[in-house]
């Protein structure tokens, strides 16, 4: 049986090499739209994601309060085993932070503005650029 690995030193070579040439790709998505913002750094270390949650209904906007939910992490690799039970990384949204320079995240705010503006923080402190 396979040992998993640790850190990225620990990967087999291959799998470090195929992680370096697959992170540009997986960092690069960039979304802003009415129900979700999504950034990462530009080294691709850092991940900003918030998301529109609907309370009490699956139908979305119809007359239900909402808030958004906000989440500021570190890129991570992952594991898995595929169906052969073989051992896989890939990239993830990993380890979360409540803070970072001075700046404190909330767990969830109640407008895009909100949202936008502990962004904005962000960038003035250096962590995301334009």
């Amino acid at each position: 049986m396979a040992t998993i690995a640790k850190t990225f030193s620990e990967l087999p070579i291959e799998w470090q090499n195929e992680l370096r040439q697959s992170k540009p790709a997986y960092v690069s998505e960039r979304i802003n739209s009415i129900r979700e913002v999504l950034v990462y750094n530009e080294t691709g270390t850092r991940y900003f994601h918030a998301w529109r949650e609907y309370k009490g209904s699956r139908y979305g906007d119809y007359g239900n309060p909402s808030h958004w939910r906000i989440r500021y992490g570190a890129v991570q690799f992952t594991w898995n085993r595929n169906p052969l039970g073989e051992i896989e990384y890939e990239w993830c949204r990993g380890r979360e932070y409540g803070s970072v320079k001075g700046v404190t995240i909330p767990p969830h705010v109640d407008s895009k503005k909100d949202v936008m503006r502990v962004l904005n923080q962000l960038i003035e402190v250096g962590i995301f650029n334009n």
